[in-house]
Order: C-alpha cells, then structure tokens, then sequence
C-alpha cells in the first residue's frame, strides 16, 4: 500500500511513498522552483524520521535539490531496471 501527496487542481506534481519501507517511489513536479516540491516533500517527512529514494544518477538538478532538503547519497550508482544508471538517497531527521 502507498500514501500518495497530490498537488493542485489540476494535478501539478505529485509524490508516491511506501509507509512500511520510508520508500519515496514517485515524486514529480511540473513547474519547478515554485515550492510545490518543497511542500511535498514536507508532508512525506511529516511524522517521520526517515525517507529513502532512488533517482537517476546523471539528474543533477534533483539531486542538488534532495541535498538541499537533507538527502545525501548512500552508495554507488547502480543499473536501474530501465537500464539507466540510479543512486540511492537518503534522510535522516
């Protein structure tokens, strides 16, 4: 079962979380630099000590933007299913 974050009316981002695992598996917004993901990723930390996600490894912009948020990268890059390289953040609170 996942939680799902949704933004605007119509919908402009959205972010999809794995409560047992802590595990963000979707998260999208349309217009960025607005602080519609900032909003989303707040509620997902709402009540929580820990969140991990995955996103593409060569996704600079994100992940200046999850380091900004407290995210840091546990690991190495790894081979996504989709065959594009990933790497694996993480917060703690």
């Amino acid at each position: 079962m996942r939680e799902a974050y949704v933004l605007g009316d119509p919908v402009e981002g959205y972010l999809s979380l794995d409560p047992a695992e802590s595990h963000i598996w979707g998260f999208y917004v349309e217009n960025t630099g607005q602080g519609g993901g900032a909003a989303l990723l707040a509620r997902a930390k709402e009540n929580r000590d820990y969140l991990k996600l995955n996103t593409h490894a060569a996704n600079d912009r994100a992940h200046r933007f999850y380091r900004r948020h407290g995210f840091i990268q546990i690991g190495d890059a790894w081979m996504g299913e989709d065959g594009i390289d990933e790497i694996t953040m993480e917060w703690n609170r």
